[in-house]
């Protein structure tokens, strides 16, 4: 979502994926579901828009599986453009399930998804036509260098001053952690502690934002398992991720997300953990989106 704040973003879900989406069927019904699923956000209790999101999901899945188990990458472009619209969808579903009252569930589905999408972003033999397709993607920021921040923009957040977050000196000093373990966990968090520097500093909003939505792909697939797995120390880490995105949920796609997670996340951890959920929850009472200078 945060391509649609920049010219080939916008140019790619306006123009590039409709166009691709008259010559493929399922990257056709892969927008058909989004549709659906948007539709189904307004009014929940419609029983045909439901039955239509998981027809055209199903549809979109099933062919595009097929499409992977070939041996043909003549249609690698369709292929990673479906890749990305399931995890949309998947990233979607959350937003609708809010208005359902069934049980929260960790955001594992989405994840994954976004990891096969990076996973055939980075795959060489599909051809470089994807490079230049997803080439928006690699602009929307600068990299983030170790051990400096980047430079500070013309924002300020307020209220910006993070709590002291006792979390990533315990995992470092835990003794029972076994060392492979320990590293699924620090990566995660190294990688949150780069974007609280990033807010620190004031950097653009929409930076911040992009840096979030692609942690699936920074956190690792061992960490995804973890989740999976309700692992209480994952529950934690990733109800980090998603209190910082209070500082930047501005957006309508946004607004709303780091209360249900965070919340969500608050009642599958473990009483002996409920201590580890201090700082996010302190980071939802006391954090406001940016502000330009």
């Amino acid at each position: 979502m945060p391509t649609c704040e920049e010219p080939g973003g916008l140019n790619m879900w306006k123009t590039t994926i409709p166009s691709l989406a008259f010559e493929c069927p399922y990257i056709y019904s892969a927008i058909l579901a989004i549709a659906a699923l948007h539709l189904l956000t307004l009014t929940p209790g419609d029983i045909a828009l439901r039955a239509a999101t998981y027809q055209y999901v199903g549809e979109t899945v099933s062919a595009h599986r097929a499409e992977m188990n070939s041996n043909e990458n003549s249609n690698s472009l369709n292929r990673f453009t479906t890749s990305v619209l399931l995890t949309m969808h998947a990233k979607l579903r959350t937003i609708c399930e809010r208005n359902t009252g069934l049980p929260y569930t960790v955001p594992v589905n989405h994840f994954m998804l976004q990891l096969g999408a990076q996973h055939l972003y980075e795959t060489s033999e599909w051809g470089p036509e994807i490079k230049a397709y997803v080439k928006c993607y690699e602009h929307l920021a600068p990299p983030l260098q170790l051990p400096r921040p980047p430079a500070a923009d013309h924002y300020t957040y307020l209220n910006r001053e993070f709590p002291y977050d006792p979390l990533p000196i315990f995992v470092e000093s835990d003794l029972s952690i076994t060392p492979d373990r320990k590293a699924r966990y620090l990566r995660p968090l190294t990688y949150i502690s780069l974007i609280k520097e990033c807010i620190l500093t004031g950097e653009n909003p929409s930076w911040i934002r992009h840096r979030l939505a692609i942690f699936p792909t920074r956190c690792g697939k061992e960490f995804c398992v973890l989740m999976q797995e309700e692992d209480p120390l994952s529950l934690l880490i990733l109800a980090r991720v998603f209190a910082l995105l209070k500082f930047v949920d501005e957006p309508w796609w946004l607004q709303g997300t780091a209360e249900y997670e965070v919340r969500g996340l608050e009642a599958l951890v473990p009483e002996e953990w409920k201590w580890g959920l201090e700082w996010p929850l302190e980071i939802l009472d006391n954090s406001f989106v940016a502000v330009g200078e």
